[in-house]
């Protein structure tokens, strides 16, 4: 069995298909994508932090203003660009050099100047906080569990006293178990990932997206194991994927 790089196959989607990487959404793809769905991309963003916000402030903390953000896992900023316009200063940090790259042509292209990118890596080394915000949204899931867990205590750590944060996990599944079963084997052993590829009439060296699963008791206990409360969740499920946002606040 030949192990998978999932960082380098990250880099791939950043290089060959950014916008279908942030999204899983076939009109994203760099063969489909056109103005009309690069709208829709943004959108998409603006939308959500909208509702994140409103979230915060209805069941969190109701004077929530924050001045500077984190948004961990930028991609090519569909929600780092929206962060910029209710923040003094945003930091965006993404594992891929090509989704940073398309990341500041988009800004370039939205005339914003308040957000710096940043190569990812565990210990986010090249980030300095506090923030008031933290933000993460469709990351976690494409990391593995035991790494994700230490980056997601990383990204308390950043946070400042009284500050919020708003960050998404997949913590259940109920699609088909042959289907979970192949998603496990095809991250171990590459030669079978390409043959689904071809199964599921895509390029063979399509990447593969993770779909990690993450044990929300564990999670609950890392918050709790750093004063963090004022705990708030909003769960979705969306094609067997059961997903949760968990929002808190550390304590100051």
């Amino acid at each position: 069995m030949t192990p998978r790089d999932s960082d380098r196959e990250w880099e791939r989607f950043g290089r060959d298909d950014p916008y279908y990487g942030v999204t899983a959404d076939e009109k994203c793809l760099h063969d489909r994508l056109d103005d009309d769905s690069l709208r829709d991309f943004f959108k998409s963003g603006e939308d959500h932090i909208d509702f994140v916000l409103t979230t915060i402030r209805t069941s969190v903390d109701s004077e929530f203003s924050p001045s500077t953000a984190l948004d961990f896992g930028c991609g090519v900023g569909r929600c780092s660009i929206p962060l910029t316009r209710v923040c003094q200063s945003v930091v965006g940090v993404d594992v891929s050099d090509s989704m940073l790259q398309e990341a500041r042509k988009n800004c370039s292209e939205h005339a914003v100047s308040n957000l710096s990118l940043v190569k990812s890596d565990d210990t986010l080394s090249r980030v300095s906080g506090p923030f008031d915000f933290v933000h993460s949204f469709v990351v976690f899931q494409h990391i593995p569990r035991k790494r994700g867990e230490e980056i997601f205590t990383r990204l308390i750590e950043l946070l400042s006293d009284n500050g919020v944060a708003a960050v998404e996990f997949l913590y259940g599944r109920t699609d088909p178990a042959v289907i979970r079963t192949m998603g496990l084997l095809r991250k171990k052993i590459v030669p079978l990932h390409m043959v689904a590829n071809l199964l599921y009439r895509r390029p063979v060296t399509t990447p593969l997206m993770e779909k990690n699963v993450y044990d929300l008791n564990r999670l609950l206990a890392i918050l709790h194991e750093h004063e963090c409360g004022n705990l708030h969740l909003t769960c979705t499920e969306t094609g067997g994927m059961k997903k949760v946002i968990l929002y808190f606040q550390k304590s100051g």
